[in-house]
């Protein structure tokens, strides 16, 4: 359901969710520079043009969320080089983003800054706002966590394996099995299921996929075993048991 994607960048993390649909989920962690390097400008343009990249490859298949550090607020056009830059691409790519709340906690304890965002083009009734977690005592962090729930459908693996096992078909030479011994193993093994008028739609559910599951078993295994083989066997411990019984009874007479 969850794979990763390797796109070569420190700063940027991506993972691609499947849905049950067409349209699957690209799930984008970003950390884009501070002001503190000399040449924070173009490695600030540089992590964006990555992202549009992203967007571009991605946009027409996936539902695209980039959540992560921007260190820009976007609640101000501040009319800087890195701000503007950041609002072009958010522009051109036709992504929605929410003001809640200050995110960044300064150096003296403040509440200064929004630099925190989730940025996507999901549908409006696919998601529920941005939340800013800023009553958390346990947060040591000069971030406030923010968070944001979405719409999504899909299957587990383990309902897939179930599945894609319950429609496995072996097909059964009934010319060479003894039928007998077929019949014999499922009514040796049926009363473990404990089906009975009383279970509940779960319990059905999973009896029935451990009857598949019985069937399939007792096919493989009748496959394996012939009925002459299984005749010649049988004849074979009737002659030895003869035979002991002979031995017995010249031994008493002696």
């Amino acid at each position: 359901m969850i794979k990763p994607i390797d796109l070569g960048s420190e700063r940027i993390q991506c993972i691609e969710i499947k849905e049950n649909s067409n349209s699957n989920i690209l799930l984008t962690s970003v950390y884009l520079p501070a002001k503190g390097s000399k040449n924070h400008l173009s490695e600030y343009q540089d992590v964006i043009d990555q992202l549009y990249e992203l967007y571009q490859k991605y946009h027409k298949t996936h539902k695209i969320i980039i959540g992560g550090d921007t260190n820009e607020d976007l609640n101000v056009q501040t009319g800087t080089k890195r701000n503007l830059y950041l609002r072009e691409f958010i522009n051109e790519c036709g992504l929605k983003y929410d003001n809640k709340a200050k995110t960044f906690v300064n150096s003296i304890g403040q509440e200064s800054s929004e630099i925190d965002y989730f940025m996507h083009n999901l549908a409006d009734q696919d998601f529920q706002a941005k939340q800013v977690l800023n009553e958390l005592i346990e947060n040591t962090s000069d971030h406030h966590p923010i968070r944001m729930s979405i719409k999504f459908k899909y299957k587990s693996a383990e309902v897939n394996r179930k599945q894609n096992n319950s429609v496995k078909k072996k097909k059964v030479n009934w010319d060479k099995v003894d039928k007998e011994w077929y019949s014999a193993h499922i009514n040796t093994h049926i009363d473990s299921l404990q089906i009975n008028e009383n279970m509940e739609k779960t319990a059905v559910e999973e009896a029935i996929l451990k009857l598949c599951e019985l069937l399939r078993e007792t096919a493989d295994l009748a496959n394996l075993i012939i009925k002459g083989y299984i005749q010649c066997q049988t004849k074979t411990e009737s002659v030895d048991t003869r035979n002991l019984r002979s031995t017995k009874n010249s031994e008493e007479k002696i």
